[in-house]
């Protein structure tokens, strides 16, 4: 059962926000730095409604039983620490609470079905999740428990979280036939594979892989149409998802690059063959093979 968001909107909703429209094109994470005991979600969402002194604004407080908003998804409040920037302008801030009489564990994990449900509602790519770090000026170290590996879970664990309750927030939903995918299972990787592969990490879908590295090109055959050879090596957001999703399952020990290198290539093959034989995507590849027939089975990657 997902939990459920209530609202404790603050009255006046101009108050410690910009004038904007927020676009809601990012989720950022946050985590209170409060262990009072008591320093819970509601006390968080009671802090703002009855008129927070602190020059700070965030719409979402999460604890271990409860999820509380405090301002409309569309209000650009102040809390990514980046002035007009992306993160206080185009993304919603949650905060995580770690009241010392709380149940951390449930937290993060409450949080994590949380931000699901805002992802979906506003369309938000596990990719354009982020740490307050990120857009901090002044690089705080923001949220601090989950940056510092407290009770095992780092900030891999918690997208993987993120996925994961995807599952439990479709079965709250109205159920309808599943849409098969169209996908001919011929361990070549081309477009019409990333595209189906981009529908299932909520990336967008152009068929498209680009700015990987001119030099892994020749040792990777499989990778045919819609892949962009560079020298930038700057990445894929599709490729920059699956590493994500890899990593939290323990397949992929790399840099979340959104480069298809040889440790990628090596976290595929343990993914969809179990076994990691070699560092390199043949024409055509049983890896590629065996993740097409995924993709077009279930449509997850």
């Amino acid at each position: 059962m997902s939990i459920e968001i209530q609202d404790r909107l603050v009255r006046d909703q101009t108050h410690h926000t910009f004038d904007g429209t927020n676009p809601c094109n990012y989720l950022t994470v946050h985590q209170t730095g409060n262990v009072k005991p008591g320093a819970d979600a509601k006390g968080h969402a009671d802090l703002q409604y009855f008129g927070n002194v602190r020059e700070a604004s965030w719409h979402l407080s999460v604890d271990d039983h409860s999820a509380w908003r405090s301002y409309l998804d569309s209000r650009q409040c102040w809390h990514a620490g980046d002035g007009v920037g992306k993160g206080n302008t185009q993304s919603l801030g949650m905060e995580l609470c770690i009241n010392s009489d709380g149940d951390y564990v449930q937290t993060i994990e409450n949080g994590a079905d949380v931000a699901r449900q805002k992802m979906l509602e506003h369309n938000i790519p596990i990719t354009r999740v982020f740490q307050h770090n990120h857009w901090s000026s002044y690089g705080k170290d923001c949220p601090d428990q989950i940056r510092g590996n407290k009770d095992g879970i780092d900030w891999s664990d918690f997208l993987g979280m993120i996925l994961d309750s995807a599952a439990t927030l479709s079965s709250t939903r109205p159920k309808s036939k599943p849409t098969p995918f169209i996908l001919d299972v011929d361990g070549r990787w081309g477009r019409d594979t990333t595209t189906v592969l981009q529908v299932a990490v909520g990336t967008p879908a152009d068929g498209e892989v680009w700015h990987q590295w001119l030099g892994w090109r020749d040792a990777n055959p499989g990778l045919t149409s819609g892949f962009m050879w560079d020298a930038t090596a700057t990445g894929s957001p599709a490729i920059h998802a699956a590493q994500i999703i890899m990593a939290a399952d323990g397949q992929y020990p790399g840099k979340k690059d959104g480069l298809i290198g040889p440790v990628f290539v090596r976290g595929l093959e343990l993914r969809f063959l179990g076994e990691a034989p070699d560092t390199h995507l043949d024409n055509p590849s049983r890896t590629v093979e065996a993740m097409q027939t995924r993709l077009r089975d279930t449509g997850k990657f």
